[in-house]
């Protein structure tokens, strides 16, 4: 039993997990993980290795995954913060080990919904799925942000 699995014995509060690359910290990351916290007793963080960074946005990430997971660690805002799965096909996988109650995602996050749902079906897991609303896009978003350098 690994100390994840200890983890849901000892306390059974409501865990939301949240998922993305997290490139650049800025406001409306740390707004969007303040929203997902308030759904739940426990967040659990998992941020998008560069590989798969690179598969779904095209480009590798500013910040290393290394950087991207200690910049999300010192906001001591969750229970856990952890990369994703290096394998693409395996992304879900985290899933499993967490089982979430909620998996909250962000209000410009492309995630399949059909293929999550998928997912967390084949785990046996009925999570709720929520969609956050945005802070400030026009200002705060990673992309807007690459664009002034």
């Amino acid at each position: 039993m690994n100390a994840l699995d200890r983890t849901h014995k000892q306390k059974k509060g409501k865990r939301v997990v949240v998922f993305g690359t997290f490139d650049r910290l800025h406001k409306g990351h740390i707004n969007f993980l303040k929203q997902a916290r308030q759904f739940g007793d426990e967040l659990y963080i998992i941020v998008a290795r560069d590989n798969n960074a690179v598969k779904i946005k095209g480009r590798l990430p500013n910040d290393t995954e290394l950087r991207r997971v200690k910049k999300i660690k010192n906001l001591k805002i969750a229970k856990r913060v952890m990369l994703g799965q290096k394998n693409f096909n395996s992304r879900y996988n985290l899933l499993n080990k967490i089982r979430p109650h909620i998996v909250a995602l962000g209000y410009d996050q492309q995630a399949k919904l059909i293929e999550l749902r998928s997912q967390l079906k084949k785990y046996g897991m009925s999570a709720k799925i929520v969609r956050l609303k945005p802070y400030h896009p026009e200002k705060y978003k990673t992309s807007k942000l690459n664009n002034i350098q």
